[in-house]
């Protein structure tokens, strides 16, 4: 019987070969930094579709199960906008532009609404939206007042009111174009190999490069929170 490889192996990236190539390891962290946004969106796909079956499911059943499901959805809906956005402004990594991804599209203007969103509002408080108002009980003496700061709150309800199928077609046309950068990519590397990196890469072992090479070894792994600079 057959035994068919479905993985391959890391690129060496760190063999002197490749590590002294400036040129080829740009293009390859390039392709990685796309490779990861896809993973993200493509995870992103399912939070939506979660989402959607949390506000459309028996509220009833769902407190018992959770408590008050508001609090869970409105979580959800951030996390959601917030992966969504991550991918158009990074700091450590490529970013997506939008101007190539929504050219002459009307998806344009839900993006633009998604990206206000964690901008203005998630992530930092910007907008009117949620805005505290102070109350207080009058005193019929006409001799002091109290305040009532907590006696009464304003909150918008993103999730009940967001066009989630917008927002999900906003997530497949960046999974489609993502994807399609990642193809053009590889073959550019494909391309801009020389003939004596593309002979040491079919020379490898396989176990001994995945020993050697791949970055979740535990002798080249790090903690998550390492800055990707260092």
């Amino acid at each position: 019987m057959a035994t068919f490889d479905l993985v391959g192996i890391p690129f060496p990236k760190t063999a002197p070969l490749f590590s002294d190539d400036a040129p080829i390891l740009k293009r390859i962290g390039h392709i990685e930094d796309l490779i990861e946004i896809f993973n993200e969106l493509s995870g992103l796909k399912y939070q939506l579709q979660s989402a959607q079956k949390l506000i459309g499911a028996d509220q009833t059943k769902l407190f018992e199960i959770v408590g008050m499901p508001l609090h869970l959805v409105e979580g959800l809906t951030i996390g959601c906008v917030v992966t969504y956005a991550k991918s158009f402004q990074s700091s450590a990594r490529v970013m997506l532009q939008s101007s190539q991804i929504f050219k002459d599209n009307p998806l344009s203007q839900m993006h633009e609404f998604l990206m206000t969103l964690r901008n203005k509002w998630y992530s930092h408080q910007e907008l009117v939206g949620d805005q505290h108002h102070l109350f207080l009980f009058q005193d019929p003496q006409n001799s002091s007042i109290r305040f009532n700061p907590f006696g009464q709150h304003h909150h918008v309800l993103v999730s009940h009111g967001l066009d989630w199928n917008s927002f999900e077609s906003c997530a497949d046309l960046c999974i489609n174009y993502v994807r399609s950068s990642i193809e053009q990519a590889c073959e550019s590397l494909r391309c801009a190999l020389s003939p004596e990196q593309i002979e040491f890469i079919n020379a490898l072992d396989k176990d001994r490069a995945i020993a050697i090479y791949w970055n979740q070894q535990p002798h080249n792994r790090r903690s998550p929170f390492t800055s990707r600079g260092a």
